[in-house]
């Protein structure tokens, strides 16, 4: 038998062949839905940036504009809180949360919201490299919300 040689090309495309689609260093887009919030009971989000840095705060203001394109009712609010603790013990105290139904906090690759009432995890998006588009139209169709994109 005789081996022809391939180059680095073809080797280097077997590898990344072999590793599957969308694998890098931050893997494949993943997320996690509660079994028990219906996302169509979330309607009044409250939107804080993962991070204080002007990045974070200008997806935070993004993910704002395509919420409230979508019908749902998207709150800025700035701050800074030692931990998302202390972020939902602010905004959404208990007993009494008042109008707001979730807060989503919002960084580059992951986007998590939480029910205001209960503080559970109502919603959470890895989303690899996809982006931040492509993450909030994920959490609009757990929100059960009729998008044109």
């Amino acid at each position: 038998m005789r081996w022809a040689p391939i180059g680095t090309a073809g080797i280097l495309a077997g590898i990344l062949a072999g590793c599957g689609p969308g694998l890098g260093p931050y893997g494949r887009p993943s997320e996690l839905t509660s079994a028990t919030l219906p996302g169509d009971s979330i309607r009044v989000i409250v939107v804080v940036a993962g991070e204080p840095d002007v990045n974070d705060r200008q997806l935070a203001a993004r993910v704002i504009q395509r919420l409230r394109q979508a019908g749902i009712t998207a709150l800025a609010r700035p701050g800074l809180w030692e931990s998302e603790q202390a972020a939902l013990a602010d905004i959404c105290p208990t007993p009494d949360p008042g109008e707001v139904d979730g807060i989503l906090f919002v960084w580059w690759n992951q986007l998590d919201l939480r029910h205001c009432p209960s503080h559970a995890r109502a919603f959470q998006i890895h989303g690899a490299y996809r982006g931040v588009d492509y993450m909030v139209g994920r959490l609009l169709r757990y929100l059960r919300v009729e998008t044109a994109s």
